[in-house]
């Protein structure tokens, strides 16, 4: 029988995607480069395979598959308490988002006049949402991507140990052909029992549906195994 012939269970996908934004003042913010389409690939190719998907999503350009639900958020803040709040009802946690690491520790209120001198801003560390959700004794499977210059195995690995992921995409972001901002991506997979595979170069999309797959046999793998 082939894979494709085998039938498959339908799980619940929790997947995050696009940029988060810390406001500065009123009117500006910090971001990145991430344009949101490897999470909303992903998040495509669940419900293209069967599975339920709810989409948390930063402010992005693109329209939201047909057929996921999707929260709207902002800041890393609001994406953590989206998780946090959903996170229980699902199969997988699909880490996707290009979550802001750091935010103005107090935002100007209203829009701040040019003045002479420099503005100094300080910075405050925002909660990681894999640890938070570590934390809660979360049972389901946990995706995390991890956007590296240069070869980002060996990083990758370490952030798969740390975080106690059970598969990590990690992705070398230094060729701007590829990754964050690019219509196509590559990745290395790597898993909580050692393995590794090459994905890619090819458009998310394609990405994405190799992903899933890879998702479903880690699921059945961990219910044989959990530890």
């Amino acid at each position: 029988m082939n894979r494709s012939d085998t039938p498959r269970p339908r799980h619940r996908f929790l997947v995050t995607a696009g940029p988060t934004r810390e406001p500065v003042d009123a009117i500006r913010f910090f971001t990145n480069r991430s344009s949101g389409r490897m999470g909303y690939s992903l998040a495509r190719a669940c419900v293209e395979r069967g599975h339920d998907v709810t989409l948390i999503t930063g402010p992005v350009a693109i329209k939201p598959p047909v057929g996921v639900e999707v929260v709207f958020v902002e800041t890393a803040l609001e994406m953590c308490a989206a998780v946090l709040d959903r996170v229980e009802g699902y199969n997988g946690l699909l880490m996707c988002a290009a979550v802001a690491d750091y935010r103005p520790a107090e935002p100007h209120p209203g829009k701040r006049s040019k003045t002479p001198g420099d503005w100094i801003l300080r910075l405050v560390r925002n909660p990681d949402i894999l640890l938070e959700v570590d934390r809660l004794g979360y049972k389901g499977l946990r995706l995390g991507f991890a956007a590296e210059f240069g070869d980002p195995r060996e990083r990758g690995r370490q952030k798969l140990e740390e975080k106690h992921l059970d598969l990590l995409a990690a992705n070398d972001i230094s060729r701007d052909e590829l990754g964050m901002g690019a219509i196509q991506n590559a990745i290395w997979l790597m898993d909580r029992w050692g393995g590794s595979v090459a994905i890619g170069p090819a458009d998310k999309g394609v990405v994405a549906m190799e992903l899933v797959e890879h998702l479903e046999d880690a699921i059945l793998r961990l219910a044989q195994d959990p530890k």
